[in-house]
């Protein structure tokens, strides 16, 4: 019974504590993991093959990229990238003069193989039931690690940290509850015991 009590006790602190959150639990809060995969492959089709795109893009922005594709190949990571990503917003708005409602999604994926972070930044907006489309895009390159990565990090590392002292103190407390409980039945026991060795009163 007392294991029982000790291990209930042990659960109920543990819980919030093992479920905090990290950056992917956050993200797969605000949107889908099939969509977190479809971003990051708009990502990766616009370096292997930009012109593919085309359905995904607003008709002006495409007039308007076509010249701009034959460069996206040098902004790159380049075969076996990894990407990953590190920035997701997603907002809405009503416009009281029209029917349909318009949302927006602003992304960021950091892509990179062995050498340099290729850093993809992608605006999406739609408008009621029609597509979603690309309205705004670009890329840049850099030696440094894109500060979206540094923040997944520090996040989860600190997540990781706050688990590993709360686990710690939990066990604690655990010690602590085991000890007076312990100590209280050792009591009562050698009270029982001394009531049992007290002499009766002289008639």
């Amino acid at each position: 019974m007392l294991r029982r009590m000790i291990g209930f006790i042990a659960a109920l602190l543990l819980s919030p504590i093992l479920a905090g959150c990290s950056f992917q639990t956050t993200l797969d809060s605000m949107v889908d993991r099939a969509r977190q995969q479809e971003i990051v492959a708009t990502a990766q089709t616009l370096c292997a093959n930009p012109q593919s795109l085309q359905a995904q893009f607003h008709p002006d922005l495409w007039a308007r990229s076509v010249a701009l594709f034959p460069q996206v190949p040098g902004q790159c990571p380049g075969a076996g990238a990894a990407y990953t990503l590190t920035g997701y917003n997603f907002s809405t708005s009503a416009d009281i003069n029209a029917p349909t409602q318009r949302s927006e999604e602003a992304v960021v994926i950091a892509g990179t193989a062995t050498g340099p972070w290729s850093i993809f930044e992608l605006r999406y907006q739609q408008s009621g039931e029609s597509p979603r489309q690309i309205m705004q895009w670009n890329m840049v390159r850099s030696v440094e690690k894109p500060e979206g990565l540094t923040v997944i990090e520090t996040w989860d590392g600190s997540i990781n940290l706050v688990r590993f002292i709360g686990v710690i103190l939990v066990a604690l407390i655990i010690g602590g509850i085991w000890w007076l409980i312990r100590r209280r039945r050792r009591r009562k026991a050698l009270q029982a015991a001394n009531a049992g060795a007290t002499a009766p009163p002289m008639p």
